[in-house]
Parts: C-alpha cells; structure tokens; sequence
C-alpha cells in the first residue's frame, strides 16, 4: 500500500486490502455513497460529469490516503 495513491482504478482494491469493517465511519459513509452513485464501481461516469460528486469523491480518496499513511506509522 506505501506510496499508492487512490483513483478510480484502484479504490476498490484498496478497500478490499484495507476491510472495510477496518474504515472509520466517515470513510465508511463515503464509501455507501461511492458505492451508489458508481453503480458498485462499474459506472464511474457521474464522476467524471458532476463536479460535486467528483469533489466529494476526491475527498474520500485524499482522507483514505491519509488513513493508511496513518496506519503504516502505526497512529
């Protein structure tokens, strides 16, 4: 996990590599709405063309990438 940063092509490898029983709830929040709004990750274009939904997303990402950053330090 050191050093990979979280796209759309990876997020659901990390989530599974990470559990997601093993997320903070806020990351388990994000990841529902992920979850609905891509269709369980094979439709990822209202990411592409609401730019909401793509600032939340990128969010997630950006708080999951801290999460195991924190993780790996052992915080």
């Amino acid at each position: 996990m050191k050093g990979k940063k979280i796209t759309t092509n990876n997020y659901f490898e990390t989530i599974e590599d990470i559990g997601f029983e093993n997320l903070p709830l806020v990351l388990k929040q994000s990841h529902m709405v992920i979850m609905t709004k891509m269709d369980n990750g094979r439709d990822w274009s209202k990411y592409k063309s609401d730019a909401d939904l793509k600032r939340m997303v990128n969010l997630a990402f950006r708080k999951l990438d801290e999460f195991m950053a924190q993780k790996e330090k052992g915080v």
